[in-house]
């Protein structure tokens, strides 16, 4: 039983820090963001959603485009659903935020955008270098 209590006793003591650790991975806010936009660049077509729409109703359609762009442009989360079905978090490169902002504007819209690709606990996403109009 006493053992069983010092064990508890330790877990407790170390946990924060086994967390903390866990948190960053060990690399600060800046290295995260220079690894991530390090990646190679891929380009997907597919449509821009705004996520909370989409997640939550489905709504991508022509006729959803105007509220999208409302959505995304008081900063709701943007994404792209790709023509292979697959959904990607949009993100913006703090070194080149226009290319994000190219995003916004194509909200609601058939759009390639390009970046590099990153997943995180399996959310894929895409942190932006460039988007434009699909034709």
């Amino acid at each position: 039983m006493k053992n069983w209590i010092m064990a508890l006793a330790a877990a407790v003591v170390l946990a924060p820090f086994a967390w903390a650790g866990d948190k960053h991975e060990g690399k600060g806010h800046g290295d995260h963001h220079e690894h991530a936009a390090a990646g190679a660049s891929h380009t997907i077509e597919g449509n821009i959603v705004d996520m909370a729409c989409y997640m939550s109703h489905g709504e991508m359609d022509a006729e959803h485009s105007k509220c999208a762009k409302a959505c995304v442009a008081k900063g709701m989360p943007a994404g792209i659903l790709g023509a292979d079905g697959v959904l990607y978090l949009l993100l913006e490169n703090h070194e080149n935020p226009k290319a994000y902002g190219a995003v916004k504007k194509l909200a609601g819209e058939k759009a390639k955008v390009t970046g590099s690709v990153v997943e995180k606990n399996g959310i894929k996403g895409l942190v932006v270098s460039g988007a434009e109009k699909a034709k």
